[in-house]
């Protein structure tokens, strides 16, 4: 004699296991539609400044008279944005993005992953302001994440994927 799963039958454990997937599948599906909404936004918001950027420039072209001081500004407005397009290509590709990590006493937020002068860091958040953390990177001396007031500090990927196994 042998037996056999009656997948006829809507309350069979065949049958519940055919829900049981389709349910995760939604899910799943809910999640990467989130994602790909939460990306576009991004994306709209980047474009905007670079969009804005170039409207400044052709003013300043127009305008005929452009100082060393605008110019500047203009340079590190493009290389801002170009940082911030770096970095919303590498934090998709990071698992920690959004999750807490324990070092030492405290748990901290991991923010974002920042691409840095070729150096590839973590923007953590602590559960508690820090003494003598401003948020600011230590390899550009300039603000990639915004962090609630002395909370905020970068640390080498290498440093916190060696805290944590099987991160790449």
């Amino acid at each position: 004699m042998r037996l056999r799963i009656n997948d006829n039958d809507p309350t069979s454990p065949l049958a519940m296991l055919k829900i049981w997937r389709d349910k995760k599948y939604k899910e799943i599906d809910e999640e990467y539609n989130h994602k790909i909404e939460e990306l576009n936004r991004k994306i709209s918001i980047h474009d905007n400044e670079i969009t804005r950027t170039i409207s400044n420039i052709q003013e300043l072209l127009d305008e005929g008279d452009v100082s060393i001081d605008q110019v500047k500004q203009i340079q590190q407005t493009i290389e801002n944005l170009t940082n911030q397009v770096n970095n919303l290509l590498i934090n998709q590709s990071s698992d920690l993005i959004g999750t807490y990590i324990q070092l030492g006493n405290l748990q901290y937020l991991v923010k974002a992953r920042i691409l840095c002068e070729n150096i590839d860091l973590y923007a953590l958040e602590s559960e508690k302001p820090l003494t003598g953390y401003d948020g600011i990177c230590p390899q550009c001396n300039k603000t990639h994440t915004e962090f609630e007031l002395n909370r905020g500090m970068y640390v080498l990927a290498k440093t916190i994927h060696a805290k944590i196994p099987n991160l790449k």
